[in-house]
């Protein structure tokens, strides 16, 4: 799937089909979604809830803890990693557990299959 307006740079096919299929959920279930604003891959927010969530997709460690740092300086009030693989999520988990306890309180770490409706409601809606 191409579709320049979800991708950036060099990013995969994979990571381009993950981050349109996240922005497509979240509008579903009535969020506002940027793509590729303030240099982050997704940013969502619903008016009444006040909070603004970055997402980042992230398929390796590189580059995990300066997007963790971009989001909450590009205004993030949570962040949610959404690792390519169980194995990424375990390493970005780790790297996330090091930073200061405001960040580690507002990070969370997932992959793409345990985001859903459900995962919305009960999570970033809280």
């Amino acid at each position: 799937m191409k579709n320049d307006v979800y991708r950036r740079a060099h990013e995969t096919d994979e990571h381009v089909c993950i981050k349109q299929a996240l922005a497509n959920l979240l509008r579903s279930c009535g969020w506002i979604v940027l793509v590729e604003s303030l240099c982050v891959d997704l940013t969502a927010f619903k008016p009444e809830r006040g909070a603004i969530w970055i997402l980042e997709v992230e398929r390796s460690e590189k580059n995990i803890r300066q997007n963790i740092l971009k989001a909450f300086m590009r205004g993030g009030h949570r962040l949610l990693v959404v690792a390519s693989s169980r194995t990424v999520a375990v390493n970005a988990q780790k790297i996330i557990d090091i930073q200061r306890e405001d960040i580690r309180a507002r990070t969370l770490v997932v992959t793409p299959v345990e985001v859903n409706e459900e995962f919305v409601r009960r999570v970033m809606e809280r």
